[in-house]
């Protein structure tokens, strides 16, 4: 859960059936009013040697991201389509805060 005043994003993660993949769902909330949801899958890219993931949103959006280990997390170099048609891109961070939490940060939108 990311709560500011104006929105909330909710996250609930899980392993897949096989144990092969992480499966994200998200439901993004906007002034109390649900804005977006969508899913996210990682899993490991034998030909790159690194995870992947994918994103697709309610909008129609989808995003696709390489993960590279650095030193106390996470960098996700995220590539999309807006249902637009419209590219965008974006340096993501996940730097873990214990068990079961971590700090998410996006740069270079």
């Amino acid at each position: 859960m990311d709560e500011s005043r104006e929105s909330t994003l909710q996250t609930h993660t899980r392993w897949s059936d096989d144990g092969h993949f992480l499966l994200t769902e998200f439901t993004i909330e906007v002034a109390g009013q649900k804005a977006m949801t969508g899913t996210q899958r990682i899993g490991w890219d034998g030909s790159l040697e690194k995870f992947r993931s994918w994103v697709f949103d309610s909008e129609g959006g989808h995003a696709e991201g390489i993960w590279t280990a650095i030193e106390g997390g996470w960098v996700v170099q995220a590539k999309g389509v807006r249902p637009d048609g419209s590219v965008a891109s974006a340096r993501q961070t996940y730097a873990p805060q214990g068990r079961d939490a971590f700090v998410f940060s996006v740069m270079d939108r």
